[in-house]
């Protein structure tokens, strides 16, 4: 949750996101979902087409999701959706523990009760998105409350 200076019934920012954010998120689901395979190759001339923007954009999100690890980008032979080994699994778990619990305390030492709330009810979509193995809304819904 990200702290304002908002006082209560004053409306949030709108978060605008770029056009290769879009894309970007775009990937990351067909990636989640299976749809891309690890270690298989990104049909970039398809997925363009598909997702009706423009080749920078696109290759833009590709090297934005490099970054996070999610897809190895290799110079003039195109991009693959990375392969995790159980370690690299383990390693991404480990500190992701570590930011989260850092989080979490810094979270009850400022949250307003408000804001509390709101991650409570967050939680508790999750809780049912997760039960009922909706993957895609859970992980959307996981990324907005981290």
């Amino acid at each position: 949750m990200e702290s304002t200076d908002l006082k209560p019934g004053q409306p949030a920012a709108v978060r605008i996101e770029t056009l290769h954010d879009q894309v970007a998120g775009s990937i990351r689901d067909l990636i989640i979902e299976g749809y891309l395979e690890p270690g298989s190759r990104i049909d970039e001339t398809s997925l363009i087409e598909q997702l009706g923007v423009s080749r920078t954009p696109f290759r833009e999100a590709l090297r934005t999701l490099a970054a996070e690890g999610l897809v190895v980008v290799r110079p003039s032979k195109g991009a693959i959706v990375r392969k995790l080994t159980p370690e690299d699994v383990f390693s991404m778990l480990e500190l992701l523990a570590h930011l989260e619990r850092l989080a979490g305390q810094l979270a009850c030492e400022r949250a307003t009760d408000d804001e509390i709330r709101q991650m409570i009810e967050l939680h508790q979509d999750m809780l049912a998105l997760y039960e009922k193995r909706d993957r895609l809304p859970y992980y959307k819904l996981n990324q907005e409350f981290h």
